[in-house]
């Protein structure tokens, strides 16, 4: 999260599928600029609001959700 270009602070994603669902989820992606960490990979730019954290983390409780019930398919 940093104030930059944007004149407000944003939220800096590196996982397509969460950027993703936010998009879907109604966000507006601002920037898609390349990985400084890793060659041939993006990251995802969007405002940073009180909303977004709360769409990050329903994006987290689903895939937990989601991994815990593959899981347990696998075990059965």
């Amino acid at each position: 999260m940093s104030e930059d270009k944007f004149g407000f602070d944003f939220y800096v994603m590196r996982s397509q599928r969460m950027a993703g669902f936010c998009m879907y989820k109604g966000f507006k992606l601002l920037a898609m600029p390349e990985s400084k960490e890793k060659v041939g990979k993006h990251v995802f730019i969007f405002k940073n609001t009180q909303q977004l954290l709360e769409c990050i983390e329903q994006y987290k409780m689903i895939t937990k959700i989601s991994k815990q019930w593959v899981k347990e398919v696998s075990t059965m």
